[in-house]
């Protein structure tokens, strides 16, 4: 997909998997980016193999910054009822404290895409998952594609 086409969202953005554990980053760029997971790879970590033990995960700013400078804009928010419209990724902290992952919303086919599971979960337990860390104040953004 082009990056026009990302912006206009005209068809369903393709899924990409996470490859590496900590990966869910780097397949929500992929995502938005139209990419490959290995060219995201190559793209976010220019300096590293991709068999190489996978560095660290990436920051949701650093996600913002790789998209940027691949020609997509992003702005920030943590209103994202209004943008259901256009694609965004989110970030949150699973309530029970596995740790932090992000998710891609395709508002083609209004759901989310999830790069851990193929088969994603309903829309709503996304939803709730990041609204109760923005309540909790843990770790949480959208990153919403303008």
């Amino acid at each position: 997909m082009s990056r026009a086409n990302v912006k206009k969202c005209k068809k369903a953005l393709a899924y990409v998997s996470q490859l590496h554990h900590d990966g869910c980053v780097v397949a929500c760029f992929a995502m938005l980016a139209g990419v490959s997971y290995e060219t995201a790879f190559k793209f976010c970590f220019p300096n590293l193999h991709f068999d190489d033990p996978y560095p660290r995960e990436m920051s949701m700013l650093e996600l913002a910054r790789a998209l940027r400078k691949f020609g997509i804009k992003t702005i920030k928010t943590t209103k994202i009822s209004k943008h259901r419209n256009k694609p965004f990724v989110i970030s949150f902290d699973w309530k029970s404290g596995d740790g932090g992952h992000c998710v891609v919303w395709c508002p083609i086919s209004k759901r989310f895409l999830d790069p851990g599971y193929p088969k994603t979960l309903r829309n709503d337990i996304y939803l709730r998952a990041w609204h109760f860390a923005i309540r909790t104040m843990t770790e949480s953004e959208a990153l919403v594609i303008v």
